[in-house]
């Protein structure tokens, strides 16, 4: 049987800072080096669920040559037999988001985008996780830089954590409840990047 791995996740542009960044919780040890993958000046990208690590480094170079968000989430997921066990996030440096969950990813899992983001999360209590991250980052002040990440990406996730979060219980980082309903207290893990444009 495949380990169950809750992740959720926000990839962001601010356009007044033209900084991009990409914030994830998951229970996932060491899930930096994972989901979030970021250049400067092309766009963000977070590949999750039974991760296609591909998906950040060709996903970058396919907003380099000039795809949206959206034509980059298709030309991943197109040519991706495990397409229905994947999940990604993508904002170029235009601000344009899009977000895929593939059917087989296990409940709750979905997406939502807005304004310069998209925010995506897999075995979740419910979607509310996703919706109140979103929410909390739409309503935050600040840029991405540091500073303003610490508001923008911990609030937010410090709010999908309350809203549900995953069907885990903590994250050993920074100690946010995501969950109470497994039988077994697990490790959680956060990663945040941001790269300034300029």
């Amino acid at each position: 049987m495949r380990d169950l791995v809750a992740t959720f996740s926000i990839v962001a542009f601010d356009p007044a800072s033209e900084e991009l960044g990409v914030a994830v919780q998951s229970k996932f040890l060491a899930v930096g080096a994972v989901v979030p993958w970021v250049r400067p000046a092309v766009g963000a990208v977070a590949t999750q669920a039974m991760a296609n690590v591909s998906f950040g480094p060709r996903g970058l170079e396919l907003m380099a040559e000039g795809r949206t968000a959206e034509e980059t989430v298709e030309a991943l997921v197109s040519a991706d037999e495990g397409r229905e066990d994947r999940q990604i996030g993508v904002v170029d440096a235009r601000g344009r988001a899009a977000t895929f969950t593939g059917g087989d990813c296990f409940d709750w899992a979905g997406g939502v985008t807005g304004d310069h983001y998209a925010a995506q999360g897999n075995i979740l209590i419910s979607e509310e996780t996703v919706k109140a991250m979103a929410r909390t980052y739409e309503e935050t002040a600040g840029d991405l830089s540091p500073g303003g990440c610490s508001r923008r990406w911990t609030r937010g996730k410090r709010r999908a954590a309350t809203r549900g979060g995953g069907s885990r219980r903590r994250c050993w980082w920074c100690g946010r409840v995501a969950g109470m309903v497994g039988r077994a207290t697990a490790l959680w893990t956060c990663a945040w990047t941001i790269i300034p444009t300029r």
